[in-house]
């Protein structure tokens, strides 16, 4: 899939490359399916195309024609060195390896790129190596990072690198340009699934019908935990549901009709202590490769129970 939001992206550096002032490490930021990897795959093509700048003005750069362009789409150029994700962490060997690699001259003559995947899950180790490397940067080298959550990287690390952050639209253009369907202004890349699977639109109904019976009365609590333990999307879809109820509340610009009968006999209170344990639990699930995701869901509805009843629970005293 071709991103129309990146092409600003890939002028500036076709720019930078051709005036030979692209920094020696980038971090490319964004989104699960905001394009980073079509980005870096294209920056790496870009780099080490052997034809390079063939008709800038119609955007035919990298040629994609060559040899060099063939072995980078084949994931097979020498010059081109990938670091990704082994188990649940990017490991320090791994980054070793790449210092080795960085090390050598380049076969083809003219740049080395090395992309490391998945950089937010490195290990405090890994992310001092790669820092090391960072710092002694070697002549025609250039170190990708990509990255979903930069917060969870070292920040000196983020300082070595020039952030490149990915913003697609939301809303309307964001459906413009997938060809999706959905009723939601505030829609972005996070509901790309549903919004492009009716399949999965119709689960994610499903989970918003069982979630709105289970915070209205209390009720059916292991029932929409098994369908929340049955799907992967089920915690983000919480968050969103939970959004549009405290919006509908407010009297935020648009909600759905079905969500606005049952919100005034909640409080404030009650909704954005529900929003914010089911926040916390998409950040630990996110961040925590140990975390046990069908406890962490248990608990979860229990602390929710307990707002609505008006109990005591970790997060917070007794609501009144």
């Amino acid at each position: 899939m071709t991103t129309s939001w990146l092409s600003s992206h890939k002028q500036l550096l076709l720019q930078q490359i051709k005036q030979q002032t692209l920094p020696h490490a980038l971090m490319v930021t964004g989104v699960a399916g905001s394009g980073k990897l079509e980005l870096v795959n294209w920056l790496a093509q870009a780099l080490l195309c052997q034809v390079s700048f063939v008709d800038e003005t119609n955007g035919i750069v990298p040629c994609l024609q060559c040899k060099g362009c063939h072995l980078v789409k084949q994931a097979s150029h020498p010059d081109l060195f990938h670091v990704e994700l082994t188990g649940n962490n990017v490991g320090v060997d791994q980054v070793r390896a790449l210092g080795r690699f960085l090390e050598k001259t380049a076969q083809f003559g003219q740049h080395q790129v090395a992309i490391v995947h998945q950089a937010d899950k490195l290990t405090e180790s890994a992310g001092n190596a790669l820092l090391k490397t960072l710092e002694e940067p070697t002549k025609n080298s250039f170190i990708v990072l990509i990255a979903n959550d930069e917060q969870r990287l070292l920040p000196t690390l983020i300082s070595r690198c020039r952030v490149v952050a990915i913003r697609p639209p939301i809303g309307e253009g964001l459906l413009q340009e997938l060809g999706g369907q959905s009723d939601d202004p505030f829609v972005n890349l996070s509901h790309l699934p549903e919004i492009t699977d009716p399949k999965i639109m119709a689960q994610f109904h499903q989970t918003r019908e069982k979630f709105h019976y289970f915070i209205t009365t209390t009720h059916g609590r292991m029932a929409l935990l098994e369908l929340l333990k049955s799907n992967d999307n089920s915690a983000r879809w919480l968050e969103k549901i939970i959004t549009d109820l405290v919006r509908g509340q407010s009297q935020w610009l648009h909600v759905e009709p079905t969500n606005v009968s049952f919100t005034n006999d909640l409080t404030k209170q009650q909704f954005w202590q529900i929003y914010n344990i089911i926040k916390q639990f998409n950040q630990k699930s996110a961040k925590l490769s140990q975390f046990n995701r069908e406890f962490g869901l248990e608990k979860l509805l229990v602390d929710i129970q307990m707002i609505l009843q008006n109990k005591e629970n970790e997060y917070g005293t007794a609501l009144s």
